[in-house]
């Protein structure tokens, strides 16, 4: 999944098609409309999504990168990049 802003979709789109390897079997899918993304970033941020969820969200308990949890009523992807 690559994200990036929405001014840019199109433009992401074309590149991304145009840099696949040459009789490739890679398709690429356009599923902008299916996500909303929100960056919660900062030293407190783990202690802000904490307040959302049942789900721990200590370093040890994801794997880098890695993370799905309920918030409210739907998924999350929590990214653990630090």
């Amino acid at each position: 999944m690559a994200i990036s802003p929405a001014s840019q979709q199109t433009r992401n789109l074309w590149w991304l098609n145009e840099h696949l390897p040459p009789n490739s079997n890679i398709q690429i899918s356009d599923i902008t409309s299916m996500y909303t993304v929100i960056n919660v970033i900062g030293p407190k941020a783990r202690e802000l999504l904490a307040e959302l969820t049942d789900v721990s969200l200590k370093v040890a308990d994801f794997p880098h990168m890695t993370g799905k949890v309920w918030v409210g009523y739907g998924h999350m992807l929590r990214n653990n990049i630090v």
